[in-house]
Order: C-alpha cells, then structure tokens, then sequence
C-alpha cells in the first residue's frame, strides 16, 4: 500500500529488514528468516526501482542470497512491467 500510494521511503524502512542481512540506520536490525522475506524483496526491489528505474534488477540479484526464494531478477521485471 506505501508504494502504491508513493510512500516509498516508509516502504523501504518496513521491508529492508526483512530483506536485507545487515543493520541499516532506517531500517534497524535484520529479521531473518522471516516468513515475509520474499515479498518483502520483491516489494524492496519495487521501491528501489520507482526510485531509480534500473536499480530494482541490481538490488534483486544482491538479495536473493538473503532472501532464497526470492523472485529471479528477470521475473521480477517482467512481473513490474506487466
């Protein structure tokens, strides 16, 4: 609903911990193996690229090693195109 509505520095606070493997000053400590982690890294990936509109492919690929099971970066894309 953030990023829907524009709200993407909210998004990308409430996701990054669920799908990011470090502390982040806006994000606080990981949550690992949360069971949210690979909609949270698809929704981080959207964030990332209504930022910049290429950077949602990099982020993909840096956190399916943290997130296994997230979306590949090419569905992902496609599923964001579509």
């Amino acid at each position: 609903m953030h990023v829907a509505f524009g709200a993407l520095d909210k998004a990308h606070n409430l996701v990054t911990p669920l799908s990011w493997g470090g502390r982040t000053e806006y994000g606080g400590e990981p949550i690992p193996k949360s069971p949210a982690a690979k909609e949270a890294a698809y929704v981080h990936a959207l964030v990332h690229r209504c930022w910049q509109p290429h950077a949602g492919i990099q982020l993909l690929q840096q956190v399916t090693a943290v997130a296994p099971g997230a979306p590949a970066a090419n569905e992902a894309v496609v599923a964001v195109a579509a």
